[in-house]
């Protein structure tokens, strides 16, 4: 059948003679239709049937509220087996212990170690905490390492000292009456400090080598070496003998000898006719300073060190080299020679007559908290008696 008359195409787009042709508007029932099309896609995918239950919103609320009811219970059984029996987290812990032996271990990198107690645990791990419970059966499949500890170190450990508790003091009877130990404050006999520009010479039990014992440290000195015996002036001094209790108590600084400075002789920058290996004075307000003249620059040292540096060698010069304050202006300042710890003058000997002690006493930061005591007696309360044993100890009647 062909088209109307006048060329006109019903639901086309154009006609014959021209122009559009205005669409035709969607009416309610073509929505309506559209709409039911789509419900019963709905049902079929979901119910496998296009026409689906009798009430497709209560079919899918219930299998919801089952799924949901399910999870709950899930939920809850896993946190009721977390309580009653937790995994450990041993990726996370340090230390553990175990709850059938109260075996202790220790983690290195992914290793765990038994360790024998507790402080060293805590020096091995580096850390303050406390043991983290665990069973055996959770080490089972751990990578396992050798025993680690120190024999005897406390398992219990207690809260920190104060300052007054934590004081101590060694004293060595003049004599070699024997060597006494007092853990907190020393009472009994006066003491006296020894002063800064104060010192004391001993030797260990086996005689050497000899410690100069000065501002609560001691150093090694050599005796034998001329250069060491002049600039600290020990000419015909003899060392106390003390015991290894006492100098194990006093902190080690450097030994006491001439410094070595590396290429000596030659020139150096910014100091013209001045060669590495000399000693410069400078004058002061307030005293005289010393610099010694190394391959880098200068350092300035003390009276000591500028004296060893002389008396080892001299350079052909009778005293050391006086310079204006300008002249070390063009020179690099260096920290090339060990001598920091050296004193800054020879110091006084102090000869016998008391007991020699070391005392450990509360100090503000930057100061040494070991101190040397000379005293008239033993540091024990009056009253008290000292009762001679492997061990020393006194009694009180």
């Amino acid at each position: 059948m062909g088209p109307p008359a006048g060329g006109l195409a019903w639901g086309g787009v154009t006609s014959q003679i021209g122009g559009p042709v205005p669409r035709q508007p969607t009416t309610w029932v073509q929505v309506s239709g559209y709409r039911f099309l789509l419900r019963r896609l709905e049902a079929a995918l979901l119910t496998g049937s296009p026409s689906g239950p009798s009430h497709p919103a209560g079919g899918r609320g219930a299998p919801l509220v089952l799924g949901c009811v399910l999870a709950a219970v899930a939920t809850a059984g896993c946190a009721l087996l977390a309580f009653l029996r937790p995994q450990p987290a041993l990726e996370r812990a340090q230390i553990v212990v175990t709850r059938e032996s109260g075996a202790l271990f220790v983690r290195v990198g992914d290793t765990w170690h038994p360790v024998l107690n507790l402080a060293s645990a805590r020096l091995v791990a580096a850390t303050p905490a406390s043991p983290l419970p665990v069973r055996e059966s959770d080490l089972a499949n751990a990578k396992r390492g050798p025993l680690l500890g120190i024999p005897g170190a406390p398992s219990l450990l207690g809260r920190p000292l104060t300052g007054e508790e934590s004081t101590w003091t060694v004293c060595d009877a003049d004599g070699g009456g024997g060597t006494t130990v007092v853990v907190g404050p020393a009472e009994g006999a006066p003491a006296d400090r020894l002063a800064a520009d104060r010192a004391v010479l001993v030797t260990p039990p086996s005689g050497a080598p000899a410690y100069l014992l000065y501002d609560g440290r001691r150093a090694m000195v050599d005796l034998g070496d001329a250069a060491v015996l002049r600039a600290l002036r020990l000419e015909g001094r003899a060392p106390r003998p003390v015991s290894q209790w006492l100098l194990d108590a006093i902190p080690e600084a450097s030994p006491i000898a001439a410094p070595r400075v590396h290429d000596a002789g030659r020139p150096v920058a910014g100091l013209p006719g001045i060669p590495a290996g000399s000693v410069l004075r400078i004058a002061r307000a307030d005293g005289d300073e010393y610099y010694a003249v190394v391959a880098g620059g200068v350092q300035r040292i003390g009276g000591v060190a500028a004296d060893l540096i002389r008396f080892s060698n001299s350079r052909g010069a009778t005293d050391a080299v006086t310079v204006a304050a300008d002249t070390l202006r063009g020179a690099a300042i260096v920290d090339a020679l060990p001598v920091g710890s050296f004193p800054d003058r020879a110091p006084g000997l102090v000869d016998g007559g008391g007991d020699l002690c070391v005392a450990r006493r509360p100090a503000p930061a930057g100061r040494s908290a070991v101190e040397l005591v000379v005293r008239g007696g033993p540091p024990i309360p009056p009253g008290c008696r000292l009762r001679r044993r492997r061990t020393p100890r006194w009694r009180c009647w």
